[in-house]
């Protein structure tokens, strides 16, 4: 602990070569997978050393989610003619920001599979019509009780496949989400464009 709090003080003030020997530090005292392995993931890919970085990253499965892991894992194989099912293993925000990946998957495979927390649900059949969407309470979202795959990977793995150096993250070029036109209306109906009151 003293170590992963030391290592998150280097980092805030700059000094990356210290924190990463911190959390290094921590993680050689335990077997088991800490917030200091998740802290050195991020330290890693923010300074570009993303083949160790996506690695460690993966270990968020084992903290927030007690090591579950893919029945049939994801490690860059071919996907042509396959089926890949992600599942939601964050929060709504992260989710929604690593689903911008999913149009790259969906061309690299047959057919692509999300399971998503119920409340998203909305957003991603407007937004990834080609997908088949899997509503699901959030507790749930990793009961396995369909083998309609290939392969199976979680959200947060996508960058670990399809974003193995800087050339390859450029950002998509066009809009990704679909707004519920109907509430879309309603507002603007509710607050007028700023020039109309001028």
């Amino acid at each position: 602990q003293l170590h992963n709090a030391l290592g998150n003080l280097y980092h805030r003030i700059g000094r990356l070569s210290d924190a990463e020997q911190c959390f290094r530090n921590a993680m050689s005292l335990s077997t088991q997978v800490t917030e200091a392995d998740l802290n050195l993931a991020g330290l890693l890919l923010l300074n570009g050393a993303y083949g160790e970085g996506w690695r460690l990253f993966e270990n968020m499965r084992a903290v927030a989610y007690g090591g579950a892991v893919p029945q049939a894992s994801c490690n860059r194989e071919d996907l042509s003619g396959k089926t890949v099912r992600v599942y939601g293993n964050q929060g709504v925000g992260d989710v929604v920001m690593f689903a911008g990946l999913l149009p790259e998957l969906q061309s690299r495979c047959r057919q692509s599979i999300v399971k998503i927390d119920e409340r998203l649900t909305p957003l991603f059949e407007r937004s990834f019509k080609w997908t088949e969407i899997i509503s699901a309470p959030r507790e749930s979202l990793l009961a396995r009780n369909e083998g309609r795959f290939d392969f199976e990977t979680i959200f947060s793995e996508l960058p670990r496949y399809l974003r193995t150096n800087l050339a390859a993250a450029s950002p998509p070029k066009y809009g990704l989400l679909t707004a519920d036109r109907e509430k879309s209306d309603s507002i603007r109906d509710r607050y007028p464009a700023a020039e109309d009151k001028r």
